[in-house]
């Protein structure tokens, strides 16, 4: 019983977002301030917009760090990796849709300042995690803490998956298939 409150009280304490003080981070040309609303919304004021873009990134990391990680892996068709087999018929259909490499390409793909934007934004995210190092966030630490320094393909891949949630594509051709055995090509 002693090592169960124990271990709750070490998991309640690990990884907590941070809303006060000020943090040091090496990547900003210039002090970025960081207002708090009631409703816990933060407002960011950066004199550039690379600051603005790191800032953010540690700010998201600070925030929503396990929903990143398990984004990017489920963009990647790696989230398996991290919380097992029943995950594997979402990392294959992940990977048969090319997810990383599509997130490769529009990254090459990018303009300069769109990469200036998601460069910024890894800066940040990373400054995040070495300075909090191994004190992650409760989730993570159960699931075995495997987080990898983000890339700005991660970020792209974020949005690849967020595009194919929105898209509703999954189960439509499933559809189409049987409209086409019921009513014939002209027809559907």
């Amino acid at each position: 019983a002693l090592l169960c409150v124990l271990g709750f009280f070490w998991l309640r304490s690990s990884g907590r977002p941070r809303r006060e003080g000020t943090a040091r981070l090496p990547v900003l040309s210039a002090p970025v301030e960081v207002r708090w609303t009631r409703w816990g919304v933060p407002c960011v004021f950066a004199r550039g917009e690379a600051d603005l873009a790191e800032a953010l990134g540690y700010l998201h990391a600070n925030d929503r760090l396990v929903q990143m990680e398990l984004g990017r892996r489920a963009a990647f068709g790696t989230l398996a990796e991290l919380v097992g087999r029943a995950a594997l018929d979402r990392d294959r259909t992940v990977r048969q849709l090319r997810g990383r490499q599509t997130a490769e390409a529009l990254w090459k793909a990018s303009s300069p300042e769109t990469r200036g934007w998601l460069e910024a934004y890894a800066r940040g995210v990373n400054a995040w995690l070495r300075e909090r190092g191994r004190d992650l966030p409760p989730e993570l630490r159960l699931l075995g803490d495997h987080v990898t320094p983000w890339t700005p393909a991660d970020s792209l891949g974020i949005a690849f998956l967020m595009a194919d949630d929105v898209s509703g594509w999954r189960g439509r051709e499933e559809v189409r298939l049987l409209l086409l055995g019921r009513f014939g090509a002209e027809r559907t």
